[in-house]
């Protein structure tokens, strides 16, 4: 084996490297290069991928033109990758997606910045001072829109657009532009531009290092600042300070300086200056011009119609409320009404209580106050009152005194005097008894032309007989209790029962107050008892309380199931029945 190894050293040793060379590119047909590729190949994986990512996109394509593949197999294959791609690590679909997003996000924001210069142009479309006057005869006469004067305008001077031209073949290689400005085709400018000045060269017979500096359109200038392989030229509108040109020139330089070998040989690829826009963009100044401060006239006077317009509004909020509370004052102390409850629903004002249909009409008095009948909404109950006034002006409607006769009231009893008749009297007496709050009359202060004996007729009390049997109360389940209306009810028995007695001895007869009580045998007889007992003896107590005898009451539970024509269940009613004397 040693003399192998050894027999092979001496034969490396005789032959020269060129000789290995051309021995092994005989045998292989490949030279030591290419072989040593293939080591790398084999060895170093990233080498492998390298090289057939070069190969990899052919190979796709001709399987798909040669439809060994289709797309509709090949595309959610690729989804599915990216997809696997994105989950694993999202960050690097981000770097990925980076050149592409930023000109994207770019585009959108200039969008943006378009729509905001066309919202700017709406609002200001009220202008109509004769300086905006003006500036819009100027739109209108141009091919400037109003909001591209009035931002001109704001200005002292303003670089709009920056221009890099390839001084040999004219083309841009870079264009930048102010954000508040919306330009044109921009190759179309630089060619322009190249034209002029090839114009120029050719018409002057200038040399190469000489150029045109300065153009002015209408008010806007171009200022250019030639260098040796290309040339910077910036859009202006206004008068720009010289310090621009200073500007320009060192832009100039920074370009050549940076990018010196890509503009010796540019071949119209301008991927390479896009590092040029930090040059470019220092050209891009502008100075606004400086408004002199005035007083806000416009902002005190809306401040001056918001606080007036406030003003009214609280003043007529609280005069209306003032007249609202004098009203509800007087119908406080109104004769007859008795408020329970005051607000206001629905824009109306409500007012809740009771009222006595003697008492004042306030639908005849909130007109007096401004109110009509869209503003307040009267919720009242009916109910008698006793108040001294009402019960006076109830005697006269019922007794209809003539002028001769003057009545008073106090605590139950009516006052008569002056000079009366006896028949316009014993006409009084019969029905005094049915006016409410009355219980007798005073006819001490009556005179009469004729001094006669006067005999007293006995008073007519045939209509408590109707007021005692007509009466009915009907409870709820389980209930002993009388509600308002029953309440107003209960008053009117009350008095006529306690007329029972005279009544009695003017017909000579007997009679007693039968309260009946009616349930019945259904369900549960003995609760329906209990219950229907414990009705009649409240209301015996309640009329005995109020000066009824006790021994004109007699209570009586009634089962309707018996009779043949019942009163309602739950209910109690009164009957007079005569006794025989003792």
């Amino acid at each position: 084996m040693a003399s192998e190894n050894e027999k092979n050293q001496n034969i490396e040793h005789l032959l020269s490297d060129n000789q290995l060379n051309e021995l092994r590119q005989i045998i292989l047909g490949l030279s030591r290069e290419e072989v040593e590729h293939l080591h790398r190949l084999i060895k170093d994986p990233h080498e492998f991928s390298i090289e057939i990512s070069n190969l990899l996109p052919n190979s796709i394509k001709k399987l798909v033109d040669d439809k060994t593949i289709s797309k509709e197999e090949l595309i959610p294959f690729l989804e599915n990758l990216v997809q696997d791609s994105v989950h694993r690590d999202p960050k690097r679909l981000a770097n990925i997606l980076f050149p592409v997003m930023g000109p994207a996000i770019r585009k959108a924001v200039a969008e943006d910045i378009k729509k905001m210069v066309e919202s700017l142009n709406q609002g200001l479309e009220s202008g109509i001072s004769p300086k905006h006057l003006k500036w819009r005869l100027q739109a209108l006469f141009s091919n400037k829109s109003y909001a591209e004067i009035l931002l001109s305008k704001a200005y002292v001077y303003h670089v709009k657009e920056v221009f890099l031209i390839h001084r040999q073949t004219g083309l841009m290689i870079r264009h930048e532009t102010d954000d508040e400005i919306i330009s044109p085709n921009a190759d179309m400018v630089a060619s322009m531009l190249s034209a002029i000045s090839d114009f120029v060269k050719d018409s002057f017979h200038t040399n190469d290092n000489d150029g045109v500096e300065m153009m002015r359109v209408g008010d806007t200038n171009i200022w250019i600042e030639q260098g040796p392989h290309a040339a910077v030229a910036a859009v202006v509108d206004g008068n720009p300070p010289p310090d621009l040109r200073i500007t320009m020139k060192e832009a100039v330089e920074a370009v050549h300086y940076n990018f010196t070998y890509e503009l010796e040989n540019f071949s119209g690829e301008t991927t390479p200056f896009s590092k040029s826009s930090k040059f470019l963009r220092t050209c891009l100044q502008k100075e606004k011009v400086e408004q002199e401060a005035k007083p806000p006239y416009f902002a005190i006077g809306m401040l001056l119609i918001v606080l007036l317009i406030a003003g009214v509004l609280l003043y007529f909020h609280f005069e209306r409320k003032y007249r609202w509370n004098k009203f509800m004052a007087q119908v406080e102390q109104a004769d007859g009404i008795v408020v329970t409850d005051n607000f206001r629903q629905s824009g109306k004002y409500v007012i809740r209580g009771l009222k006595d249909k003697q008492a004042i009409d306030l639908n005849l008095v909130y007109p007096q106050f401004g109110f009509d009948s869209s503003d307040v909404d009267l919720q009242f109950k009916s109910y008698i009152s006793l108040d001294p006034n009402l019960v006076l002006k109830r005697a006269r409607m019922a007794l209809n005194e003539p002028e001769t006769i003057q009545l008073s009231y106090n605590n139950g009893v009516l006052f008569l005097k002056g000079t009366a008749t006896e028949e316009w009297l014993n006409e009084a007496r019969k029905i005094y008894v049915r006016v409410w709050g009355i219980d007798q009359i005073d006819e001490t202060g009556l005179s009469f032309d004729e001094p006669k004996a006067i005999v007293k007729p006995l008073p007519d009390l045939n209509w408590i007989l109707k007021v005692i049997e007509r009466t009915n109360f009907t409870y709820l389940l389980n209930e002993n209790k009388l509600n308002a209306r029953q309440e107003q009810l209960f008053d009117s028995l009350q008095i006529a029962a306690k007329l029972l007695d005279s009544f009695n001895v003017v017909n000579k007869q007997n009679n007693v107050i039968q309260v009946l009580s009616y349930t019945s045998r259904i369900s549960n007889r003995e609760a329906n008892t209990t219950i229907a007992r414990a009705r009649a003896e409240t209301i015996i107590q309640r009329l005995e309380d109020a000066g009824v005898p006790a021994r004109l009451l007699k209570k009586q539970v009634v089962y309707v199931e018996d009779v043949e024509v019942p009163g309602p269940v739950r209910s109690v009613a009164f009957k007079l029945i005569e006794e025989e004397n003792k």
